[in-house]
Formats: structure tokens, C-alpha cells, sequence
């Protein structure tokens, strides 16, 4: 199966050469890179004008991560999609191959990846990161969890499917619900990992805690 592993960036100037040089040394070979820029105007795309992938220019003001994403399944070759963020840095070489063989399951939609802290993260995010991401793998079919920092998704279901535009956030367990409701299932697989720069709660910034809350009552409401 091949992979299109979509990168969605913004001034990554920090991360983004350590992500791709993470993804070229995988062992998984099978595997295409398209990056999503919104924007960037510090080194991000100077950084990898000369690396062989896909960069797509996406401008608007306000960004948007599931037109991103659409945008990058649009332009994509693989029968599975990864959505990776810029500042999450593979852990090791099999972080893509312990994600896909999954796939063979013609049940599951999705897998998610453990994410780490580093020597750098916030005390939140440590927490944060320690309370979310177990050692123990998951299938879940009721629990719509799902983290976009690291994810991978068939390609079909995504074009049944798509990340609803009109979420602001946490588009990711917005899709999840929807497509556990086709009975199908989703995968956290804690032996594809990542380092994660922030944490998946980005220090509980108040206007983001405030939307994620709205989010969340009305996805276990509905």
C-alpha cells in the first residue's frame, strides 16, 4: 500500500527538516510527502524547496486544518493517508510500518500514534501527553478518540468522508464518530510513535481550552 504522508505547515522552520528526515529514513519505503503551506514567511519552504515532495501554497488568513488536509487528499496518490504535523518527529524507523500493517484489517479506518514529550516540553504538556497516550493498543469502535498529530486513514473512506471545513478544531474526533457510526473501527497504536513538540493540548491556551469544550459537549450530546 502506498502512503501520502500530508504535512500541514506554518513557520516550521524549527521541525520541519527533522520531520522529513525522519520520514526519508523509514523503513517503509512506499510512501509519497506533500506538504500544505499556509503562508509560511520565515525559512519553512526555502528549507525544502530542494527535497523531493509535493508543496502545495494554501493562503488564508485564518487557517483552517480540515481544508488543509482536503486540500492535501485532493493532490494524493496513496491508498492510505497520513496526516502529520511538522513539530512531530518520528520516534524511530518503524513508525510508518508499525502504522500501516493495520491496514490489513479491512475493518479498521484509522490509526492514531502514541506521542512523546521531549527534554523541552511545558510541565502541562508533559502531563498532558502522560495522561493521553497509553502503552497499551486500542481498538476502538465506540470511543471516537483520534489525534491528527499522527494519524493514518484509507483514502476511500476520506473521499466518502471528508474533515467537515467547518470545524474550527478537533476536526480529528469529529470524522471519528462519524465513521465509527458506519461500523467501522480505529486503531491507537502505541508502537507508532512520535515525538510531540507541544502536546496534543497546546498549555491549555484559554480561547482553545474554550472551544474544545464546545466541541466536545455537543460531539456527546449528539
Amino acid at each position: 500500500m502506498k502512503v501520502s504522508i500530508i504535512i500541514r505547515t506554518k513557520n516550521e522552520q524549527q521541525y520541519i527538516l527533522k520531520c522529513i528526515n525522519s520520514i526519508k529514513a523509514q523503513t517503509y519505503r512506499n510512501f509519497e510527502v506533500i506538504i500544505v503551506d499556509n503562508s509560511s514567511n520565515d525559512r519553512t519552504l526555502k528549507l525544502i524547496e530542494n527535497i523531493d515532495c509535493k508543496i502545495i501554497k494554501y493562503d488564508r488568513k485564518i487557517f483552517n486544518y480540515s481544508r488543509a488536509i482536503n486540500i492535501g487528499v485532493s493532490k494524493a496518490k496513496g491508498e492510505i493517508i497520513c496526516i502529520l504535523s511538522a513539530h512531530c518527529i518520528p520516534f524511530d524507523d518503524f513508525w510508518l510500518f508499525n502504522a500501516v500493517v493495520n491496514f490489513n484489517d479491512n475493518s479498521i479506518s484509522g490509526v492514531y500514534s502514541k506521542q512523546l514529550h521531549t527534554n523541552k516540553s511545558k510541565d502541562v504538556d508533559v502531563r498532558s501527553i502522560f495522561q493521553t497516550f497509553k502503552n497499551e493498543r486500542i481498538i476502538q469502535t465506540k470511543d471516537f478518540y483520534f489525534n491528527n498529530g499522527s494519524s493514518f486513514i484509507k483514502k476511500e473512506l476520506l473521499e466518502k468522508i471528508n474533515f467537515d471545513e467547518k470545524v474550527k478544531s478537533l476536526e480529528d474526533l469529529v470524522w471519528a464518530k462519524k465513521i465509527l457510526k458506519m461500523n467501522y473501527k480505529i486503531i491507537y497504536e502505541p508502537a507508532s510513535k512520535v515525538f510531540h513538540y507541544h502536546g496534543p493540548n497546546q498549555n491549555d491556551l484559554p480561547k482553545r481550552l474554550t472551544l474544545h469544550s464546545k466541541i466536545i459537549k455537543k460531539l456527546i450530546n449528539n
